[in-house]
């Protein structure tokens, strides 16, 4: 009796049981099930794998806009002055020349230039240049593909609309707005608006990369006087040859230019830095010229205007590359000297929103590395260095105290400008009259 009870309650509770969930196999099969379970059921959890979650690249280095009133600033245009902020690519003293050793080794140089050639395509389309492309603006570019972006150019003042145009840029230094403006090398056409710029700007100094010729092709149309005692006039501004410093050293002259505008009798002095011997296909040995003129420029910009508000001219020919290069090489040894630690990426990031094509072919900017490291090891020694030295007699590495000598920042080297990949593009004549020559423009 008591058997038959239990078998009876056993009964009761299994038909209260709820009936296996089924599953079409076309679901398990869309779920992630295979085609192998058996008939038509399936386990009630299948367990999805979530995506891998997309990195993000990093954002780079907010940037101010050269102006108030600029008509297109860069994306990234609301921020601290440029390059207080540091990103991933920055790189400690101490640690610079191990990363270069890396970046040899693995391409890493080509790989950063790369990447910069392809964000530079993605905000070149926001930074328009349409100024640079009407008529009036048009016969003012020596080369056709390098012009000024309608954002940072500098406007003649006093001008009609449509002629204030130069084929010039601010370009903003290591904590200061508009410290540079990097330009073509000026044309016939353009003596007079080039020499309205330096006055206007209240420029110091005009730091010059290039020779007037280069091979067979005219790279810059002479703008000062050919000897001392001199005088040429251009517009309304006469410019006497007072004098140049002899300095010993066959590929860089420094001359001191005096400027009268004779609307008012206003004269003003103006020093022309010309480094020679940058070669247009290549780079310079270890002479010291790169960094003497830039010690140069730097140290007369501050005798001949305290407040350092004025901006230098640097320009080459195309005034992108060579241009390029000095103005980088500026701000990292700025950088270095007050932070410890270069951003070059950014820095050439950067430049490109200001001016484009800025620091022009990989090999320039390789050297922009290789010259800082130089500059490093000739003003304070890197740990890298150290190690190295210690493993060469058997010894420890012992600590190394770095110093920065601002009196002796010298070195040697540089680049060459090609304002572009191959191919050929148009140049004004000398006579400015709207002739235009093909020639390949070699900065």
């Amino acid at each position: 009796m008591l058997l038959t009870m239990m078998l009876a309650l056993c009964a009761k509770k299994k038909q209260r049981l709820p009936p296996p969930k089924t599953v079409p196999l076309s679901e398990v099969v869309s779920q992630g099930g295979t085609a192998n379970q058996p008939t038509e059921t399936a386990p009630l959890a299948i367990q999805t794998v979530p995506a891998a979650r997309k990195e993000e690249p990093l954002p780079p280095i907010p940037v101010e806009s050269a102006g108030e009133n600029d008509p297109k600033a860069p994306p990234e245009s609301k921020g601290d002055t440029y390059m207080q902020t540091y990103s991933f690519s920055s790189i400690k003293r101490e640690l610079f020349e191990e990363k270069i050793l890396k970046m040899k080794q693995r391409q890493g140089f080509f790989s950063e230039f790369d990447r910069i050639e392809s964000e530079e395509e993605k905000f070149g389309d926001q930074l328009t240049a349409s100024t640079a492309a009407t008529n009036a603006g048009s016969i003012k570019n020596r080369y056709t593909n390098i012009i000024a972006k309608d954002w940072s150019r500098v406007k003649l003042k006093d001008r009609e609309e449509n002629e204030d145009y130069i084929n010039a840029n601010y370009i903003h230094g290591y904590k200061q707005k508009k410290a540079y403006i990097a330009a073509q090398a000026p044309t016939e056409a353009c003596l007079v608006d080039f020499w309205s710029m330096v006055w206007q700007e209240n420029v110091k100094v005009i730091v010059m990369v290039a020779q007037l010729m280069e091979g067979t092709s005219e790279k810059c149309t002479r703008y000062w006087p050919l000897s001392q005692g001199e005088e040429i006039e251009h517009g309304d501004f006469k410019i006497t040859y007072v004098r140049d410093d002899d300095i010993q050293d066959e590929s860089y002259t420094r001359r001191l230019l005096e400027v009268v505008d004779q609307r008012d009798g206003v004269t003003r002095t103006v020093w022309h830095l010309h480094y020679e011997s940058w070669p247009d296909h290549g780079i310079p040995g270890t002479e010291d010229t790169i960094y003497t003129v830039l010690k140069d420029m730097n140290n007369l910009r501050a005798t001949e205007e305290p407040t350092e508000s004025a901006p230098v001219v640097v320009h080459c020919s195309a005034g992108v590359g060579r241009s390029g290069v000095m103005i980088c090489l500026d701000i990292a040894i700025k950088q270095m000297e007050n932070d410890g630690m270069a951003d070059i990426y950014n820095i050439v990031l950067d430049l490109r929103k200001h001016r484009a094509g800025m620091v022009q072919r990989s090999k320039q900017y390789e050297y922009c590395y290789e010259a800082l490291l130089e500059y490093i090891k000739r003003n304070g020694r890197t740990e890298a260095t150290s190690a190295m030295e210690s493993q060469s007699v058997g010894q420890e590495s012992e600590d190394v105290t770095h110093t920065t000598n601002n009196n002796e920042s010298k070195d040697g080297a540089g680049n060459a400008d090609v304002a572009v990949t191959g191919g050929d593009v148009v140049s004004s004549d000398a006579k400015g009259k709207g002739k235009m020559k093909m020639e390949p423009c070699l900065d």
